[in-house]
């Protein structure tokens, strides 16, 4: 693309973007976000505020929600069924730490540094 923008895209999400992500749209100028379910928790282009239409930034996204919004919560309850099973598992088997033993783990923000 040769730019950091991102203009003349269209991102297409399972959830409603967060107010993180809302911002990351807009300063990266995408044009438009086409997402599945509403969040009421975290939604910042419908459901708690409208970051993405808020003329006080000097660029727009547009966007279209609840395409698929069904599938959409469908395929996310899935999802996290599976992490929340999948982490009951880890847990039982005793839990990260054994499995992780010997694993050099990162401190801070550099990854190349080893606690131990």
């Amino acid at each position: 693309m040769g730019s950091w923008r991102l203009s003349g895209t269209t991102v297409y999400v399972t959830l409603e973007p967060c107010p993180m992500c809302a911002g990351a749209l807009i300063l990266a100028r995408v044009d438009r976000v086409v997402f599945g379910a509403c969040d009421p928790k975290f939604g910042a282009v419908v459901s708690l505020m409208s970051l993405l239409s808020d003329e006080r930034f000097n660029h727009r996204v547009e966007f279209r929600g609840g395409v698929l919004a069904e599938e959409s919560l469908k395929l996310l309850r899935e999802f996290f069924e599976l992490r929340r099973w999948r982490g009951a598992r880890v847990a039982e088997s005793g839990g990260l730490e054994s499995r992780c033993a010997g694993i050099p783990r990162a401190v801070g923000s550099n990854p190349t540094l080893s606690a131990d």
